[in-house]
């Protein structure tokens, strides 16, 4: 990157010179403060917006959870999306896991099934025959 190109970057911020960016960027609150009440606290001790158990369990049919995260486990993972998946089974609302499960599956959107026939499995155990 030219100084040139450092400078239009700067005028693009309405800021004049590196010493500005610097306190620009100082200022901005750090992730291990919470903004908002609507924010909760992760597993390392920041604050980020909750995910609904549909959307955990979307992201868990997607993506899967091997090797697990720089946070967490692949077992703890496993385990939190479980729990998701059996929360929204017992509230009555397995038909949607099963047309989630489905979509997911056939639009070829998760890099392998193994999430995909575990949540179909939990399913498939559930006393809660209400799909």
């Amino acid at each position: 990157m030219t100084t040139m190109d450092v400078e239009e970057q700067l005028q693009r911020m309405n800021l004049t010179s590196l010493d500005q960016l610097g306190v620009a960027m100082q200022s901005q609150p750090s992730q291990r403060e919470n903004l908002r009440e609507d924010q909760i606290e992760n597993s390392e001790g920041g604050y980020v917006w909750a995910v609904n158990d549909l959307n955990r369990v979307r992201r868990f049919l997607i993506l899967g959870t091997t090797g697990g995260s720089f946070y967490a486990s692949e077992k703890t993972l496993t385990m939190e999306n479980a729990k998701a998946l059996i929360d929204i089974i017992e509230k009555g609302n397995g038909a949607l896991i099963l047309r989630e499960i489905v979509e997911i599956s056939l639009d070829g959107r998760a890099p392998n099934q193994n999430s995909t026939l575990f949540a179909l499995a939990l399913c498939a155990r559930s006393r809660n025959h209400n799909f």
